[in-house]
């Protein structure tokens, strides 16, 4: 699904534009993805394990544009991707086709602007619109920043998965499993 351009302004008055990423961002969301990987230890992947080909992401894309139950949607401040969030039908079997998952992810320089609540709002508002009843994600469980974000939009935790992740260093990290009816 396509996600016409959106603008809103940041907490620091700068103009953010949301919109479906299109294959001429394929490169700059790819190298989005690794800068990402390497900022925080929130996200599920290392920078290392972002192995896409150019062609790749632009299939990535191009899967996304054409999705009837799913989308992505790209932040850009001054023409610089920032963040990315995205829509997802968990499964397309009649007993689970009302739950949707959510990803996202900022750019560390871009964090306490708004962004993610933006990303939020809007990925939420056209869950809703592709009938959704329900979102849902997973975050670390120290991660209080993206908690709060979530909490915000009506996310409630909803149980916790126990040494989910297990870093380089060998120790493990929980991951709340979180809910947004809509």
């Amino acid at each position: 699904m396509r996600i016409e351009e959106i603008t809103y302004v940041s907490n620091n008055g700068k103009k953010v534009v949301l919109r479906s990423p299109e294959l001429s961002d394929s490169k700059d969301l790819l190298e989005y993805l690794v800068k990402c990987a390497g900022e925080t230890d929130y996200l599920g992947r290392y920078p290392e394990e972002i192995n896409n080909t150019l062609d790749e992401q632009n299939s990535h894309i191009s899967k996304y544009l054409k999705d009837e139950k799913g989308f992505e949607v790209s932040a850009f401040v001054d023409n610089n991707l920032v963040a990315n969030g995205t829509i997802y039908c968990i499964r397309e079997n009649m007993k689970s086709k009302h739950r949707a998952g959510y990803g996202i992810a900022v750019l560390k320089d871009y964090w306490d602007l708004g962004i993610g609540n933006m990303l939020t709002k809007c990925c939420l508002n056209h869950a809703k619109k592709l009938g959704y009843e329900q979102v849902e994600l997973q975050v670390v469980a120290d991660n209080k920043r993206a908690i709060h974000v979530y909490e915000q939009h009506g996310f409630k935790i909803c149980g916790t998965i126990i040494d989910a992740e297990k870093l380089k260093d060998g120790t493990y990290r929980d991951l709340l499993m979180m809910i947004c009816k809509l």
